[in-house]
């Protein structure tokens, strides 16, 4: 047994109240119908080669146009394209000292107190990492990329007053712009508290309400706009242009999944400095994929990427076939981006 804030420390114990705490957080993100489990992953990583990076197929559509059948016209052969996806395996880290990390413990069993604030803070470090890939994904370049980017942008920021800000209309032209007939298949909005303020001034947010075992009928803390459940995020905002970037996101717009790690939590004890010092370490490797989108790791200096690096361009592309010529239809990727002032 080891020691930890002068208590009695089981790592076991420990690991598993972080599996299983109730995941009741301020971050809704990772919690929506955004994020798509694949379990199965779990054991791919192990056995493609590296251990961080993962490829999977994707088959294409059968396409083409049907011939006559006449009883003179030839027949056509086509074959269907294979796409490839490239998935990388994130791995982040941490550790705390003794006071430093523990707080208001006394009279709680303090494992489950302890892995929650673990839970929470890695939580929040984990939606700074998709909001970069967010970015990252919008920065590519390339004509294979580029009628994503620009599809899937709406940017009205550049218009005049009320023309750059967000109305009743500019989810609904996001959306078609984006999938097109597939409009539909948005059913996240993800924005700054400052756009759904104003979008509430202007009468354009409802509440979700249920009804209690005595027939009253109340409004529940989760809104809509336009359809869309609405998760808040302060980050979503860029003082150096005074833009705000809300995103619509779909059902599995990312894919995601905890992976193996050798020792999730440790702890360890410094006598020397400072008079002794006692230590938590964490430890996790995480995977959150973009639909529709590879990680190409052309500039990433490890074998996990830094989250600078999960926000360059360069680093992905939309899933193309063997010989880089073709990609997926672009509008069957459920993200996309708003650009605004308001």
């Amino acid at each position: 047994m080891s020691i930890f804030d002068s208590k009695i420390w089981n790592p076991q114990v420990f690991d598993k109240y972080r599996e299983t705490i109730p995941l009741i957080r301020t971050v809704a993100l990772l919690a929506s119908g955004a994020f798509k489990r694949r379990e199965d992953w779990k054991t791919m990583f192990p056995e493609q080669a590296g251990g961080n990076v993962i490829r999977t197929p994707f088959v294409g559509r059968l396409d083409g146009d049907a011939d006559n059948y006449d009883g003179v016209t030839d027949m056509t052969i086509s074959g269907i394209d294979t796409f490839m996806r490239d998935i990388v395996a994130i791995g982040r880290m941490k550790g705390w000292r003794e006071y430093d990390f523990t707080q208001s413990i006394a009279g709680k069993d303090f494992m489950p107190e302890i892995a929650q604030q673990v839970n929470e803070w890695y939580d929040n470090q984990n939606v700074g990492d998709v909001l970069a890939m967010l970015i990252g994904i919008f920065a590519m370049t390339g004509a294979l990329n580029l009628p994503f980017v620009q599809g899937h942008t709406h940017d009205i920021s550049a218009g005049s007053g009320a023309a750059s800000r967000f109305d009743e209309t500019t989810i609904i032209t996001a959306a078609q712009k984006a999938c097109g007939m597939n409009m539909s298949v948005f059913s996240i909005g993800y924005m700054h508290s400052f756009i759904v303020a104003n979008l509430t001034k202007i009468m354009q947010v409802e509440y979700m309400k249920y009804t209690d075992s005595n027939g009253f009928t109340k409004d529940v803390n989760m809104a809509t706009v336009n359809g869309k459940v609405v998760l808040m995020d302060d980050r979503l905002y860029d003082s150096a242009t005074g833009n705000y970037t809300s995103y619509l996101l779909g059902e599995g717009a990312f894919d995601t999944c905890d992976l193996p790690v050798a020792k999730p939590s440790s702890v360890s004890r410094d006598e020397e400095t400072a008079g002794g010092i006692s230590k938590l370490h964490t430890r996790q490797r995480k995977v959150y994929a973009p639909n529709g989108i590879s990680f190409l790791a052309k500039a990433m200096g490890k074998a996990s990427p830094a989250r600078s690096e999960l926000a360059l361009g360069v680093n992905y592309g939309v899933v193309a076939n063997s010989d880089n010529t073709k990609t997926i239809d672009h509008r069957s990727i459920p993200i996309a981006r708003i650009i605004s002032k308001g």
